[in-house]
């Protein structure tokens, strides 16, 4: 998760779900768990109790009242269990013999009750007990505490606690690795599309070798890559080797017009055929000749030198070559360069440039400015190419670069569709950035190019 928040992942975030689900799950069972045991130690502690009154009745028969005293004694006594509860009382419910000191208000004469009292150290309890009316008008208290059953509950509680915490603790992290596992292999997926994506298509997706999902899908994927190469080279090699094959006899073709047109002095209007004839054969063969330089340029044929370019005589250059023509078209130049040298081919950046120039000068007003700057910005020199004229539609925007593509406000203008496509295959070659922005009015055409790590500015 390269440069990601992990919290943000949208597999961590599944697998927090599926956690809360069943910590919720565990938090529901838990409960009906703690609410199961205390209802079972409670049916217990009612077992307990009539099994005690069971045995103090037997004493009642067997022994009668002194044996019933004897017995309440030694019960309530020190040696006693000390979460039993014992009362015998007269008549007027005045204790007689036990370890419970009153009798409880709410009791009733013959029934179960549930009241507060205290044990031998003082420290109160909740008792839980049955009372009955014996013969003579006596009444007999038989109960037991509860504070085993809260120890139980409490501990049940604070280990129910302590497991809901390690489930989420666990949970948690299992998440975290799972998303953190899942997106490396969807990152690495990511960096080879962005990496086809800005024209490498011989990149490939890497594969672990295990065979599960992503491994397949990656396969998928390389094989289609494969074939859009495959395809996309085919095109690539039938365009260039019919410019490269079209360019010997349209050539023959121009120089025999051009023999034509010097054989018709005589016929003015046959010569300006002859002309325009001539011109479109040049046009063809300039689209030819861009053709096999940006075909050369992206074949790898052209190689980046490392010779360093001073940029801002190669702008001030660039605005020489078109200063006539834009003075012809009522055109001003404004060049802004600050002294920066890159390492580059200069040949490249120039005609780069210069169709960068000859575009803005094309959709450029008769009374319009071009700006024509060069600045530094970090580690790059940023040149900017910005006209006046109508600028280019947002959503053309991602394929003016292709080759051969025209807006179609722009089908009736001069031209092949190849400038731009250049100066995006030199802006490659020199690991370029390039982009077009809105000059409000016209169009601002952005060059990042790397500075050098020695550079004099």
């Amino acid at each position: 998760m390269t440069g990601r928040r992990p919290f943000a992942n949208s597999v961590f975030q599944l697998s927090l779900r599926y956690v809360m689900v069943f910590v919720a799950s565990a938090a529901v069972l838990l409960a009906w768990l703690n609410w199961n045991v205390g209802r079972f130690l409670e049916v217990q502690r009612g077992e307990i109790i009539e099994a005690e009154i069971q045995g103090l009745a037997e004493t009642w028969r067997r022994d009668g009242l002194d044996g019933l005293l004897a017995v309440l004694r030694e019960r309530s006594g020190p040696r006693g269990d000390r979460e039993s509860a014992y009362l015998l009382a007269d008549a007027a419910q005045r204790p007689l013999v036990g370890n419970v000191a009153a009798w409880p208000a709410a009791a009733p004469p013959d029934g179960w009750v549930d009241f507060s009292a205290h044990d031998a150290d003082g420290a109160p309890r909740t008792v839980r007990a049955r009372t009955f009316v014996l013969p003579g008008g006596l009444r007999l208290l038989v109960g037991r505490g509860g504070s085993g059953i809260a120890a139980i509950r409490d501990s049940l509680r604070d280990a129910s606690v302590l497991a809901l915490v390690a489930a989420l603790g666990i949970g948690v992290a299992s998440g975290w690795w799972t998303a953190r596992s899942v997106a490396r292999r969807i990152e690495a997926i990511d960096h080879a599309a962005r990496e086809i994506r800005d024209g490498d298509l011989s990149r490939r997706i890497p594969l672990r070798g295990s065979g599960d999902e992503f491994d397949r899908l990656s396969e998928n994927l390389n094989d289609m890559l494969a074939r859009i190469q495959s395809l996309m080279e085919g095109v690539r090699h039938v365009g260039n080797s019919l410019a490269h094959d079209m360019r010997m006899p349209l050539s023959r073709v121009r120089n025999r017009l051009e023999q034509l047109r010097g054989a018709l002095d005589d016929r003015p209007e046959a010569q300006a055929e002859a002309a325009a004839c001539i011109a479109e054969a040049d046009q063809m063969l300039a689209t030819f000749a861009a053709l096999l330089r940006i075909a050369r340029i992206e074949g790898g044929a052209v190689r980046r030198p490392q010779a360093m370019v001073e940029l801002d005589a190669l702008l001030r250059d660039a605005a020489e070559l078109y200063a006539a023509l834009a003075d012809a078209r009522q055109v001003a130049i404004e060049v802004d360069a600050a002294a920066l040298r890159a390492p580059g081919d200069r040949d490249l950046l120039f005609q780069a440039l210069a169709n960068l120039l000859d575009n803005a000068l094309k959709w450029s007003p008769r009374g319009a400015r071009i700006d024509l700057r060069l600045a530094r910005e970090g580690a790059s020199a940023r040149i900017e190419v910005a006209d006046q004229g109508p600028g280019i539609d947002p959503a053309h925007r991602e394929r003016v670069f292709e080759r051969f593509f025209r807006a179609d406000d722009s089908r009736g203008t001069p031209g092949s569709g190849l400038g731009l496509a250049l100066v995006k295959a030199v802006a490659d070659l020199h690991h370029a950035a390039l982009a077009l922005e809105d000059a409000r009015p016209g169009l601002r055409v952005v060059l990042r190019l790397p500075l050098a790590t020695s550079v004099g500015a």
